[in-house]
């Protein structure tokens, strides 16, 4: 599943690089003002659930599954992302779709290890490390909700 709608996730998380992530980047710091993005790929490998726990403990008209998720890209910048992701799907409903909404989360902050590789490995100078900002880690971290 997650490999046919690989390609959708890479548009989703293109527009959230661009019009999310980047100006936070930018207004972290007045060195990283002119920052901008060319391209976006995520790749062909598409991330895996290595794990998955269904919550049914609560029975609320919701299905609360928490998914352990690991992505190891196959990009000019190797990222790789780890960490319990929660999924709501609330309100159950008696009609196609039988879900109203999906709201993700994760539920600690992620790990993340970036690897420049190519020209970009330039950036890769000792001294110099890139670490997840806490505001986008906050983001990561706080409901998303998609319906």
């Amino acid at each position: 599943v997650l490999q046919q709608v690989w390609p959708f996730v890479g548009q989703y998380l293109e527009k959230l690089l661009l019009e999310t992530i980047a100006p936070a980047i930018r207004g972290s710091s007045s060195h990283l003002q002119t920052l901008s993005f060319t391209k976006v790929d995520m790749g062909n490998k598409p991330m895996k659930v290595v794990g998955i726990k269904a919550h049914t403990e609560n029975d609320r008209g919701q299905v609360l599954l928490d998914l352990y998720i690991s992505y190891v890209g196959d990009v000019e910048i190797n990222v790789e992302l780890h960490g319990m992701m929660r999924v709501i799907l609330e309100p159950l409903i008696g009609d196609v779709p039988i879900v109203g909404a999906v709201t993700m989360f994760f539920i600690r902050r992620p790990k993340l290890v970036i690897n420049w590789t190519g020209l970009t490995n330039l950036l890769d100078i000792p001294g110099l490390k890139w670490e997840l900002d806490p505001r986008m880690a906050g983001a990561m971290v706080s409901n998303s909700s998609f319906s």
